[in-house]
């Protein structure tokens, strides 16, 4: 799944790559990323589309 991690006022957009597998659904019908943190998120490698 592609995942926007933004920054204050959508500065700092990154976007990263993850497991749909590591996604689960709360109690509200959300969809959550379990023991994820803005700063571990921010670290993982920008996510770029191959160029044909």
């Amino acid at each position: 799944m592609i995942v926007n991690v933004a920054g204050v006022i959508n500065i700092g957009e990154k976007l990263i790559a993850l497991p749909v597998a590591a996604f689960e659904i709360s109690a509200d019908g959300d969809l959550v990323l379990p023991n994820a943190t803005k700063g571990n998120l921010k670290s993982l490698p920008r996510f770029r589309c191959a160029k044909n």
